[in-house]
């Protein structure tokens, strides 16, 4: 993986998810997550080592990204951790998965990018709550954070299939290899 092109693209990604989410947002809350689009992507063809440390960073700006204040807080708290470990985790899981997979397929990103942000919110919203029992400076409701962050997990999804379209041809660019060689012979 060539690293500037994805901390490039992971640019890319952040400033168009914070410019982007009041437009594209359904609701009060659920908007489409373009960063974890370019995760899901990069864990589909990256060498495993690269992905997992190309989701932890990716993660970690988007818990810098989050900063949450209390009702009648005065300073917003930021927890680093969440993100990171959710986008490692839902790596992992694009990882183990993505040898089934047919990686050209117009719906493997799509996939791939519900179920890396389903277990990325799942983790967000357990630190969060195992947080909020003994910090009183997070004010955080679990079930309506899940409802909100599963509508978004579905929401990135659909968007993956036009950034699918986009993102396949330029993985050659990311320097991935989009061949694996040469087949058996018979």
């Amino acid at each position: 993986m060539i690293w500037p092109v994805f901390l490039a693209a992971l640019w890319l990604a952040l400033g168009l998810d914070v410019g982007l989410r009041d437009a594209l947002q359904l609701g009060t809350s659920a908007a489409p997550s373009l960063t974890l689009i370019l995760v899901a992507f990069v864990a589909l063809w990256a060498p495993r080592l690269h992905a997992v440390y190309a989701a932890i960073l990716a993660g970690l700006f988007l818990d810098l990204m989050g900063a949450r204040a209390a009702p009648g807080a005065v300073d917003a708290v930021v927890t680093v951790g969440p993100f990171a470990l959710g986008c490692a985790l839902g790596a992992y899981a694009v990882l183990t998965a993505r040898a089934m997979l047919e990686r050209t397929n117009l719906f493997a990103l799509p996939a791939m990018t519900v179920m890396l942000s389903a277990l990325a919110h799942l983790l967000v919203v357990v630190c969060f709550t195992i947080r909020e029992a003994y910090d009183p400076a997070v004010a955080f409701d679990a079930v309506p954070e899940l409802a909100a962050r599963g509508v978004s997990a579905l929401y990135s999804g659909a968007v993956a299939i036009p950034l699918g379209v986009i993102l396949t041809p330029f993985a050659r660019v990311f320097g991935f290899q989009t061949h694996h060689g040469r087949r058996g012979r018979l």
